[in-house]
Formats: C-alpha cells, structure tokens, sequence
C-alpha cells in the first residue's frame, strides 16, 4: 500500500489487545483515520496475530510481549511482571523505531506496554474506555492523557465486550450489539475531528 500523506506525518499507534471490546473500536477509528487519508497507523499489543477479532491482513501490527499481573499464585505474578518488563522494553524500540505522533490506548493489560513506554518518553497519548468504569490499565493512565476524561460510549448500552459471537453475523452486528458498535462509532467520529 503506497503512502499518501506527505513523509512528515507520524504514526499513530493502537496499544490493544484482548476481546472485541478492545479491539472493535480501535478498528471502527482506524477505519475512519484511513477514510480520511491517514496511512501512518500501526496496532501494537499481545495476541494480535491469533486473535479472531483482529484483522490482520487490513492493518499493520507488532506484537508486544504481555501478560496480567493479577495472578493469585506469586510465582505467576512474579513471571508476568518479568513478561511487561520485556514488554515495555519492545515498547521503547518501537517507538524509537517509528517515533509515533500519538498512541491511543484501548484498555487491558495486553496495551500496558506501549501505554508505559509512551508515558515514560513524553508521547501524547489518548485513552478509550469502552466500559461504564475505567478499568485498571486506563486508571493507570488516565491522568496524564491528552483528553481530561478517556473517551467512551455512553453507559446506559451494554458494553461492546459484552456481544457474543450469537449476536455477530457474517461480520455484521445484530441487536443491542449494533447500537453499541454505532455508539462507539459516534465517539471514535468525534476523536477523528479532535485529531485533525
């Protein structure tokens, strides 16, 4: 794919993981940045390659070492911190690699690595919650991120990560489902006008 922005535009980075709760809504806004011209975008968090909810054959990714550090069993704690270690260690040479513009963070532990090499080397970031409360990995950030709230859809729907694949069909929403998906829409539109 050639790039139609001028060379000077900087990567926008997706640190994501997990669920379609993450991810749905991270590809819905890179869908709107590509609609508007931006090609510099790259997704960056563990388990992208095998996750079902990610396309990776539509947009570039790298792989991130992560695990959750909220294991019960100290020896399992103890190896997941060793995991974000490396994790955020990959993270920094990414973004001295690619020297991003902006990361956007979707939440999970599987996006703490590039969240925290962002935070440590002064990246503006931004944060989307997709879920009535922050969860631990936005809590964490929220503070210093560009927008004084993350960004999310309203709470009075089911979150996104709450869809079951019964209510997915042939790659298309049904249901309370497809309201949400148009509510993160609505709210990845309104992060698109804020970006540009």
């Amino acid at each position: 794919m050639q790039n139609a922005q001028p060379s000077s535009e900087r990567y926008i980075l997706f640190a994501l993981g997990g669920t379609g709760g993450h991810l749905f809504p991270a590809l819905s806004l890179a869908r709107a940045l590509k609609e508007k011209g931006r090609e510099k975008l790259l997704f960056a968090g563990s388990g992208l390659a095998s996750n079902s909810f990610f396309e990776n054959e539509a947009f570039a990714y790298r792989e991130l070492s992560a695990a959750t550090p909220f294991s019960k069993r100290p020896l399992a704690a103890a190896r997941s911190l060793v995991t974000l270690s490396k994790g955020v260690r990959e993270a920094l040479a990414l973004i001295r690699d690619i020297q991003p513009g902006l990361v956007i963070g979707f939440g999970s532990f599987h996006a703490f690595p590039l969240m925290m090499a962002a935070r440590l080397k002064k990246i503006p970031y931004l944060l989307f919650e997709p879920n009535a409360f922050l969860g631990k990995v936005n809590r964490l950030f929220a503070k210093k991120a560009l927008h004084p709230l993350p960004l999310r859809a309203r709470t009075n729907i089911f979150p996104i990560h709450l869809a079951r694949r019964e209510d997915v069909e042939g790659g298309v929403f049904k249901g309370a489902a497809r309201r949400n998906v148009v509510e993160a829409k609505e709210v990845h539109f309104s992060l698109v006008r804020l970006l540009f």
